[in-house]
């Protein structure tokens, strides 16, 4: 519903003839997409943004939105047309609120076409509207969204398709368990490590380690003294035994190796 204020301008009449005449359009322009069986249609009314126009535009957008409810409504119903809305209603009048919310209830059952109307919506509320705890999409991640670590990921997966890089992880990866294994006999502390590429967990057990009830049979004890061990030589890993460690391309053999000798060094008063 884009460009009423252009129409309006070009023919010399008012922002808000232009506005009305879009919003007489509506029924035509909805009955001819249910003619040609679109099941979903979304008109963008009116965004956050328009907030910000002069608040005597932002009023009548307002009325208007309530006048053309009350004028198409029963016609919307009888012709079997389910209304929807898309954005938060909580700004909004709530005169105008009602209307919309009792509109999305009465055609709740209608089922020739859905129209989705958007109404104080914008395309970042919206996403985080859907994330817990307003929404039901749960994510969890101290920086997840965060424009550095959105970049940080891109500049990642980049890195990711250079040939030959997950032939690198995996043998860093398999010095790092080598090292760990090393540590374990060179200083008879039971360890078992699990890797998959560059992740891997040292468990302080002597069984194997596939199950959670093999897991939360390691020692956690010592696991939890073997982690202050490394971080007092300058080696940083999981504080958590059920936590896993991870190689990176920022690493080289030479990281590994000192890694490796602090991991025995940690181990040995255990």
């Amino acid at each position: 519903m884009d460009g009423n204020g252009r129409w309006a301008n070009e023919r010399g009449l008012s922002r808000q003839q232009g506005h009305r005449a879009g919003a007489e359009r509506i029924r035509g322009v909805l009955e001819r997409f249910a003619e040609h069986e679109i099941p979903v249609l979304t008109l963008f009314a009116f965004s956050t943004e328009n907030w910000g126009r002069p608040r005597t535009e932002t009023d009548y957008l307002l009325r208007l939105a309530g006048g053309t409810i009350d004028r198409e409504l029963d016609a919307l119903h009888d012709s079997q047309i389910r209304l929807q809305h898309i954005g938060d209603l909580s700004a909004v009048p709530d005169t105008l609120r009602r209307k919309v919310e009792a509109a999305v209830k009465l055609t709740a059952g209608n089922n020739r076409m859905t129209v989705n109307l958007a109404f104080n919506y914008g395309g970042r509320a919206d996403v985080m509207q859907m994330a817990a705890p307003l929404g039901p999409a749960y994510q969890a991640g101290t920086l997840s969204g965060n424009p550095l670590a959105t970049a940080a990921g891109i500049a990642c997966l980049q890195e990711l398709a250079r040939p030959g890089v997950y032939d690198t992880l995996e043998a860093l990866g398999a010095e790092a368990e080598a090292g760990l294994r090393a540590a374990g006999d060179a200083t008879g502390v039971a360890v078992t490590v699990n890797r998959v590429g560059s992740a891997l967990t040292a468990f302080f057990t002597e069984s194997t380690v596939t199950t959670w009830e093999e897991a939360a049979s390691s020692d956690t004890g010592r696991y939890a003294a073997y982690f202050h061990g490394l971080l007092e030589r300058g080696v940083y890993v999981a504080p958590s035994q059920f936590e896993a460690a991870f190689v990176s391309l920022a690493h080289t053999s030479e990281d590994i190796a000192f890694a490796a000798q602090q991991a025995r060094d940690a181990m040995a008063p255990l």
